[in-house]
């Protein structure tokens, strides 16, 4: 069956894309304290 690996490919380029955002957000939470520590 090449239907079901075929789905899953969007899925998981959509998960990588949504991994990166999480990490921009986090280093930016990240610079966002550490200039209010300072």
């Amino acid at each position: 069956m090449i239907l079901p690996t075929v789905l899953m490919v969007p899925r998981i380029q959509a998960a990588g894309v949504a991994a990166q955002e999480m990490e921009t957000i986090m280093v930016l939470l990240w610079a966002v304290m550490a200039v209010l520590v300072l």
